[in-house]
């Protein structure tokens, strides 16, 4: 059973800022979700009773924040930031994706 993987805009334009070696090693990453979506490294991330749950991996200094629709077979990646930024703005990125 292998999951597809979806990549919002804003993700994908912070993917094409970095370097080749970074950028490679964050798709490695993200393509590692289809087959696996909850591997050990990845940790859930509370954002209040009526969001749905959002997940994280950490590659370095950047995060990869998504979320994993199971009915759909679908990881969909909300957030690739650096780790200083990312945080601020997930209850508001939770909200956005509540079903």
């Amino acid at each position: 059973m292998s999951y597809s993987i979806l990549i919002e805009d804003r993700a994908r334009k912070y993917l094409k800022k970095l370097t080749l070696p970074e950028r490679r090693r964050l798709a490695r990453l993200i393509d590692s979700l289809a087959s696996n979506p909850r591997p050990a490294a990845c940790e859930a991330i509370e954002t209040g009773k009526k969001n749905p749950t959002l997940y994280r991996i950490r590659s370095g200094r950047h995060r990869i924040v998504y979320l994993i629709k199971d009915d759909q077979l679908l990881v969909l990646v909300v957030r690739i930031a650096n780790r200083r930024d990312v945080y601020r703005e997930l209850i508001e990125l939770a909200r956005r994706y509540r079903p």
